[in-house]
């Protein structure tokens, strides 16, 4: 966990970051890809509020399998069709551009980008 490194993706399970393996931490970002990183509250407070690291949630950086799994089931015919270089590029956009506008939202607010993460939904209804 103290392995110097520009961002952590835990992956393989939930709860890995406890309160100690949080404040061990040398990296700059948290990408979710597990629904609930963090053992408790209090980790994802020592990693965030203590540490200054960026964690942007699951439900933020996994979007593009929904986005794609959506094409697939609501235009079947038009995903079929697509070459895949072309999905993953207008995922790897819509995706980009909402960590993008969280960070930005985030920074504004003084406040960690978990945070904001319903303000950014908010404003794309």
């Amino acid at each position: 966990w103290a392995t110097p490194c520009d961002a952590l993706v835990p992956c393989s399970a939930s709860g890995l970051l406890t309160a100690e393996r949080a404040g061990q931490l040398q990296c700059e970002a948290i990408v979710g890809a597990t629904n609930l990183p963090f053992a408790s509250e209090e980790a994802q407070a020592v990693a965030e509020r203590e540490l200054g690291i960026t964690f942007v949630p699951e439900g933020i950086t996994s979007a593009g399998a929904v986005i794609v799994d959506s094409i697939e089931y609501w235009a079947n015919d038009a995903f079929s069709a697509a070459a895949p270089p072309l999905l993953y590029s207008f995922t790897a956009h819509v995706v980009g551009e909402k960590v993008s506008r969280l960070i930005e939202l985030a920074q504004r607010l003084n406040v960690p980008p978990s945070l904001a993460v319903p303000l950014v939904a908010e404003s794309d209804s």
